[in-house]
């Protein structure tokens, strides 16, 4: 009888070896992708946000828009070229500078300025 029980035992834990463990179904693999992609850039442009709105002209703020942060370079949509003249001249007399340190820890290296549309549609309605 003895005998009998450890030859079921080994069967069992034969069965649990062997057997392909089922199929994780779960989305819990999307979190560190998402706190990567999404939450980490989505908190930088928070802060470089911040940074922008305090030390930004207020003139110049109003005519211009954040569009994304990507690998050090903030991408910001002016309304026209010359706002995008106007603050240009800015950024390269220190105001690129500051905005940098004031948004730490996000690593700005770069701000790329693009003539477009500051507004959507669904705004202006």
């Amino acid at each position: 009888m003895d005998d009998m029980n450890s030859q079921q035992k080994h069967l069992d834990n034969l069965r649990q070896w062997r057997n392909f463990k089922g199929r994780d179904v779960s989305m819990g693999f999307l979190d560190k992708w998402f706190n990567a992609e999404v939450g980490k850039p989505f908190k930088q442009m928070g802060n470089i946000g911040q940074a922008w709105a305090k030390l930004v002209p207020t003139e110049l703020l109003a005519k211009s828009r954040l569009e994304r942060f990507y690998r050090g370079t903030l991408t910001v949509t002016v309304d026209s070229s010359a706002t995008l003249y106007a603050l240009d001249r800015e950024l390269r007399s220190g105001l690129q500078k500051e905005i940098a340190q004031a948004s730490r820890p996000a690593n700005l290296s770069r701000v790329k300025l693009v003539v477009g549309q500051i507004h959507s549609d669904t705004e202006n309605r």
